[in-house]
């Protein structure tokens, strides 16, 4: 999750403050797709969670800035097309669904 506000976490959360020029939908995007590592790396008895070290000692590639704007630009506009297309799969349930009723009634 991407906050815009500053925000209160527990000890079972991180957080990571960007230092530097770091796009922040890139960073959020390239540690989604580390997904298995953290998975593999998470200990604990009853709730899953990894140490700060492995977030401080993860690799990651980090092209120039200006190739990060883009590939952040070109995801939120994937996102947007997708939350249109969703709320119009939506519409489209609802219609079928009040349709389906006329039609049985």
């Amino acid at each position: 999750m991407i906050t815009r506000i500053d925000a209160a976490i527990n000890q079972d959360l991180k957080g990571i403050k960007i230092k530097t020029e770091l796009n922040k939908f890139f960073l959020f995007h390239s540690l989604k797709m580390c997904k298995e590592y953290f998975e593999g790396v998470s200990s604990g008895a009853t709730v899953q969670g990894i140490k700060i070290e492995h977030i401080t000692n993860l690799k990651l590639i980090i092209p120039p800035l200006k190739l990060q704007n883009q590939f952040a630009e070109r995801v939120q506009a994937i996102e947007k097309q997708k939350s249109l297309a969703q709320v119009g799969l939506k519409k489209s349930e609802e219609l079928f669904e009040g349709l389906l009723g006329r039609v049985f009634k």
